[in-house]
């Protein structure tokens, strides 16, 4: 099979701010981008993700500290 050397555009992931009527996109997004890339480590995933929050969805996880053991905690408290 012969790969097509197409680049693709790179995907912008918009800053959620807890808006319930854009959080299935927001996450989905998020997941595709980086929760499922097996290259990053769940610290650099955490730090990304707190990267693209704003607002009360910011503040909600505001007092966990970035760390490896944190980062799903922070995922599903957003959820």
């Amino acid at each position: 099979m012969v790969k097509a050397g197409v680049k693709l555009p790179k995907i912008h992931i918009k800053k959620f701010f807890g808006d319930p009527t854009t959080c299935q996109q927001y996450f989905e997004t998020f997941e595709a981008t980086v929760h499922m890339n097996s290259s990053l480590r769940d610290v650099e995933k955490f730090a990304y993700l707190k990267g693209y929050l704003g607002g009360a969805a910011e503040r909600s996880i505001e007092g966990i500290p970035l760390s490896n053991d944190n980062y799903d905690n922070a995922l599903n408290l957003l959820k």
